[in-house]
């Protein structure tokens, strides 16, 4: 065999086998949109929110603990991590912890910004918002756009909410869920 036979017996080799490549295909399983994540059990939802109102849109970060025989401790802060407020929610009403670790109940007209936007939606709306209810209240709409698998339960990864002129995304980047023992 002469390297001119070696040569073109080597190319057809090569371009069979490229042909006879088994493809592997990858179908997703679809999550079902039911809500698994219940206010009966305690969890920590982290992601970002974006907030837009007519006048501006705002970007956050945002930690809800959400626990059951105690207040939910929910933490929200600016994008470079400079601003941080730490609130508790106790029966519907939201607290601002201060430096000496006392709660002082804050009022509406206290929050600045961003977060006066926020005091449009009920802490407990929003709760119900990040479990996947859709059906919160006349004045809140809520619709979860996109689902994630979490350690085998469904959970909200982006949700939309609705309140008045304001739209909320919500973007779950972590969910950590406690198991009923």
């Amino acid at each position: 065999m002469n390297v001119r036979e070696l040569l073109i017996t080597l190319m057809i080799t090569m371009a069979m086998s490229g042909c006879m490549h088994q493809t592997r295909t990858i179908t997703p399983q679809p999550i079902s949109a039911e809500p698994q994540v219940s206010l009966t059990v305690p969890w920590t939802a982290k992601g970002k929110l974006l907030v837009t109102t007519e006048d501006a849109k705002q970007s956050l970060r945002f930690s809800w603990r959400h626990n059951i025989a105690a207040d939910d401790i929910i933490t929200i802060g600016d994008t470079l991590g400079i601003r941080e407020l730490e609130l508790h929610e106790r029966n519907g009403v939201l607290f601002n912890k201060l430096a000496d670790g006392t709660l002082q109940p804050i009022q509406t007209h206290q929050l600045e910004g961003e977060l006066s936007a926020l005091s449009l939606l009920s802490p407990s709306d929003l709760a119900k918002a990040l479990t996947g209810k859709t059906s919160i209240s006349k004045a809140v709409s809520s619709e979860v756009t996109a689902w994630q698998s979490v350690d085998g339960v469904n959970a909200p990864r982006v949700i939309q909410v609705q309140v008045a002129d304001i739209a909320i995304k919500v973007v779950i980047n972590r969910w950590e869920l406690t198991k009923n023992a």
